[in-house]
């Protein structure tokens, strides 16, 4: 029998890095695949799994760290940090953001600088760009990091500082980016910081400035993503410098296109963003934010309606994408014009008031986390995270579990016979509607809160549907949700501390109401 020859990790690991630098991606894939099963020693697994997370490996890449990150028998050598900080990198790779900065927050950045700069990579995921500043300032401080990787800490911080409207500070900085990415020859962080440079003069009103550098940020653009993103600014400029310009509009519609077909859907949302906030149609500022499941996003929504005098609505009756009888869906954002049906996500009943679903069950949150962003569909990793906060996530489990909860779904659409379609892409979950249909959903999001913050939003929604503001008893809350009068009125009184529900009376003769 013949023996398989020895495999000298390092020597591998060296060419793979070559192959990679040198734009060769798939042949290191490809390799990959032939290496599974093959047990990695320890001391070469950080190099291995950062291999796997620049070529789209991630799963590999977290099934050669999990002994050492999640071992079943205590390790001789107890985990080390940059292995906890790889695994966390791969998890952000696959959408598992909380649990990376779960990880993440538990190990000391002066160990390993690249804690604080994958900590940024998952702030940023989740817009959260005021957070991003502290975290790579300090990055950047550290002493193991090159030039280059000071530079691109410095192109996020530029960047951070411009959506913080920081601009005193983010023109300096922008400035001398240009300068050093010039003269070091760092061509595709040059266009980058062309790219900030222009996003700083449209923000600023200097509108030759940055038509100027739009040029010459297309002219160095060597990706179709790039040059996505100068075209999405020069549409932005253009309605900022005239709202009721027809051209502008069309030129946003022209970046929609093409961000649909590179599927970034951040672009999607920016472009709704800018041309709903710039033009005042409230009915699209509106979408962004009930179409946006992130905090600090929604806060810059809320900033606008704010300084306008308004308030944010309570809650917005979006229309999923229709899907067509020929299995094309329309484009994010496309819908039917008018609904004839409206299901209301937060109380779980129709617009009659049936209840159809099981409220805080499965099914209720699938449906309300696939509902909670109209523009990105979900990843594997992302509606594992909403729908399992506390567990950890494995891609074999997760994909088994979520499949399961769409097969439940889809087999609740069927009872109730709903125009509604959970769609599957490239292992990507959203909506969509086969006819006319709309969801409510609500401002506060049940599907991020305690499981009894759920319950009891459904709760309150129903005896509204049933009772509006007359008084009523437990009993006959009871038998209007068709649950048992003690956890009608255990529930009840729940909600009267929170000051959701009026009691009146006591004893037998005890009433409640639903707060005006």
């Amino acid at each position: 029998m013949s023996r398989k020859p020895k495999i000298d990790f390092e020597a591998l690991k060296s060419s793979w890095e070559t192959a990679i630098r040198e734009g060769r991606v798939e042949r290191v894939r490809r390799e990959i695949g032939r290496l599974r099963g093959v047990r990695i020693p320890r001391e070469h697994l950080v190099g291995f799994a950062n291999v796997a997370r620049r070529t789209k490996r991630d799963a590999w890449g977290l099934q050669i760290l999990r002994p050492v990150i999640r071992p079943k028998t205590p390790l001789r050598e107890p985990t080390r940090v940059e292995e906890s900080a790889m695994y966390a990198a791969l998890l952000i790779k696959l959408d598992a953001i909380p649990e990376a900065l779960k990880i993440l927050g538990t190990l000391d950045p002066s160990k390993h600088a690249d804690v604080l700069l994958y900590t940024a990579y998952a702030l940023i995921a989740q817009w959260d760009y005021p957070a991003v500043i502290p975290v790579l300032r300090r990055y950047r401080r550290s002493s193991q990091l090159t030039d280059y990787q000071r530079c691109v800490a410095d192109m996020n911080i530029a960047a951070s500082l411009l959506y913080a409207r920081d601009y005193t500070q983010a023109g300096p900085l922008i400035a001398g980016l240009r300068r050093a990415t010039e003269s070091n020859g760092w061509n595709l962080l040059h266009a980058n910081s062309l790219e900030l440079a222009a996003q700083y003069f449209i923000r600023s009103g200097q509108w030759e400035e940055a038509e100027d550098h739009l040029r010459s940020a297309e002219a160095a653009a060597q990706q179709p993503l790039h040059k996505l993103f100068v075209e999405k600014w020069r549409a932005i400029m253009r309605m900022q410098r005239d709202p009721t310009d027809s051209g502008a509009v069309a030129s946003l519609e022209s970046v929609r296109a093409e961000a649909a077909r590179l599927e970034h859907w951040e672009t999607l949302r920016e472009c709704d963003f800018f041309q709903g906030s710039l033009s005042h149609q409230p009915d699209l500022v509106a979408r962004v934010y009930f179409g946006s499941p992130f905090r600090m996003y929604r806060r810059r929504i809320l900033e606008i309606y704010a300084a306008e005098g308004r308030s944010c609505p309570k809650d917005y009756d979006w229309q999923p994408p229709l899907w067509g009888a020929g299995g094309a869906a329309a484009r994010a954002g496309e819908s039917a014009a008018s609904p004839c049906r409206c299901f209301d996500l937060g109380s779980g009943a129709d617009e009659g008031g049936r209840v159809l679903l099981k409220h805080g069950q499965l099914v209720h949150r699938l449906l309300i986390t696939l509902a909670s962003d109209f523009y990105r569909p979900f990843s594997v990793g992302r509606l594992f995270s909403r729908l399992y906060p506390d567990e950890p996530f494995s891609p074999g489990n997760a994909s088994e579990r979520i499949a399961h909860a769409v097969k439940q779904t889809r087999r609740w659409i069927r009872a109730h016979r709903l125009p509604l379609v959970v769609l599957v892409d490239k292992s990507r979950y959203r909506l969509a509607a086969s006819s006319a249909f709309s969801l409510r959903v609500h401002r506060s999001t049940p599907s991020q809160a305690p499981r009894v913050k759920l319950l009891d939003h459904a709760f309150v929604g129903l005896l509204k549907a049933h009772w509006g503001h007359r008084s009523f008893s437990a009993r006959q809350a009871a038998e209007s949700l068709r649950i048992s009068v003690s956890s009608a009125r255990l529930t009840l009184r729940r909600n009267a501390r929170s000051g959701k529900v009026i009691v009146s009376g006591r004893g037998r003769a005890t009433r409640y109401r639903l707060e005006t």
